[in-house]
């Protein structure tokens, strides 16, 4: 039999596909899903969670409604092969999660087709070296990234790898043949040309999360708990109206007698906060009786920048507290919830660098994971990590494997189980309890806002707001040659070749 032949028997027979096959027949799904529940190649929207595993990714879907027309169809046998159909000699069958990714650059080059001028024809086996030419110059205008072009180029290149699972409408030509295509180095050299980030921004940034997990994480801890535990006292009166003046006049009087200023936010005075300290509602604070001697104390001693969450700052940075205040409200820079996020992102930094664990691995961490092998003494000489890694394994649901760590990394890991309730297991969840999620509540962590919360992290700890006036430890020279380091490179962390200036917000991280 001739490959043309070939290719017209396999077409014939994968083409004629009833509208209620499920596109994910013969796939693993997760326990939580049946095959009836999953979708049919007859939708126009295709629901891929059933076959993801990796609790950290988002929900993932292929929307054919997004796909011009006149290759919705082709498109939809295209990804119906890639996920459960018959598959072209030398291919294998390709993770959910990347289909997904892939489907994004084939819609880009459906949508180029179809937008071109009327008299170019936009069936695709009429595409010539020259039309792929056109859309790699267009490639090169919208995609700045060399890992983006290239999976943009294996994108459009499907069409031509998987002719034999689709109808007469697929490339007959090899994009790779075209001017412009396939000038990546990476896929041909098989190793990871993504940049590394600098050493004088890596040692920067591992040295201050180190001091976060060691010296500030049972400050930032003690103020979760008890931001937690004021919460169910917010909002309503545990005292009659009765009692609501005397204890406020109490209050005030107190602040008089020590020349406390009140509470504030946002440059008025914090009106929640006052309420919870006296025990009823905001709104019996702000009774007319009540503002009127708010206002006079507000007026004699003055009015904070902020309001302290109540929990002492035992942390020390050159000898001094290492903040001013730890806040409860989730809009505060240095609240409680601010504050347990960065320190969340603090362990994920120490350990990604000092596990050599991979972001899915790190996001699939259990409470417990970690063993402190001791010897005869009972001194510990070793410390394993057990997590469950997805990439290169024949399961999709991923296998255990053990990784050998440092006490640091340990530490890391530890601080972590204490971030989260103690029933919850998952200790790499989004948002930390009171950092505006459900407590506890596993939830996927998008590689976004991981990025983002990495950005966020260092330009506060490694280029702070306020400048240095006093510098016993130099500090001004490593910050220098980490902002020197940072501009105009790209590194993980970061999307702009130049990182954008801090916010000129105050910083009371003293550095």
């Amino acid at each position: 039999m001739t490959l043309h032949a070939l290719s017209r028997h396999s077409a014939d027979d994968v083409l004629d596909v009833p509208a209620d096959q499920f596109v994910l027949s013969g796939r693993s799904l997760n326990p939580d899903w049946r095959l009836e529940q999953t979708s049919r190649f007859g939708d126009d929207v295709w629901d891929l969670r059933p076959a993801l595993f990796q609790r950290h990714l988002k929900a993932r879907v292929l929307d054919f409604k997004s796909i011009p027309v006149t290759y919705r169809q082709t498109v939809k046998h295209l990804c119906l092969a890639m996920l459960a159909g018959v598959l072209p000699p030398g291919e294998s069958r390709q993770n959910p999660s990347s289909v997904r990714r892939l489907f994004v650059e084939i819609k880009r080059f459906a949508v180029w087709l179809d937008g071109r001028p009327a008299a170019k024809s936009r069936r695709l086996r009429d595409l010539t070296h020259a039309d792929l030419a056109d859309y790699a110059r267009y490639l090169g205008t919208v995609l700045r990234s060399t890992a983006s072009r290239e999976v943009a180029e294996v994108g459009v290149r499907l069409f031509w790898r998987y002719r034999t699972a689709l109808s007469d409408d697929h490339l007959i030509v090899d994009p790779l043949e075209a001017d412009g295509w396939g000038r990546s180095s990476r896929r041909r050299l098989g190793e990871n040309t993504t940049p590394r980030i600098p050493e004088e921004v890596m040692g920067p940034l591992l040295a201050w999360s180190m001091r976060f997990i060691d010296d500030f994480a049972a400050d930032i801890l003690a103020a979760g708990a008890r931001w937690l535990e004021d919460q169910p006292r917010r909002g309503r009166s545990r005292i009659a109206r009765n009692q609501a003046g005397p204890r406020l006049r109490a209050l005030l009087d107190d602040h008089i007698a020590a020349g406390r200023p009140l509470p504030g936010r946002d440059g008025c005075v914090n009106y929640a906060q006052l309420a919870k300290e006296v025990g009823c509602s905001p709104t019996t604070v702000r009774l007319f009786g009540n503002q009127s001697a708010i206002d006079a104390v507000a007026a004699a001693v003055g009015v904070a920048d902020y309001t302290h969450i109540g929990t002492p700052i035992t942390g020390r940075l050159d000898g001094q507290a290492w903040t001013t205040h730890i806040g409860p409200d989730s809009g505060d820079p240095y609240g409680a919830a601010s504050l347990a996020l960065r320190l969340q992102t603090a362990c994920y930094i120490a350990i990604a660098y000092l596990s050599g664990m991979r972001d899915s691995e790190i996001k699939h961490l259990r409470r417990g994971s970690v063993r402190a092998h001791r010897n005869s003494a009972g001194d510990t000489y070793r410390w394993t990590i057990t997590s469950q890694p997805f990439k290169g394994e024949t399961d999709p649901a991923g296998t255990q494997a053990t990784w050998v760590i440092g006490a640091a990394a340990a530490r890391a890991v530890r601080v972590l189980e204490q971030l989260q309730p103690a029933h919850v297991d998952a200790v790499q969840v989004p948002a930390p309890p009171g950092t505006g999620s459900q407590a506890g509540r596993p939830q996927r962590r998008p590689h976004q806002r991981a990025a983002q919360q990495l950005r966020q992290l260092g330009q506060q700890l490694l280029r702070p707001a306020r400048p240095l006036r006093h510098d016993p430890a130099g500090r001004r020279r490593h910050l220098e040659a980490v902002d020197q380091a940072r501009s105009g490179a790209r590194w993980p962390g970061t999307s702009r070749a130049s990182p954008p200036a801090p916010s000129p917000a105050r910083s009371s991280i003293a550095i």
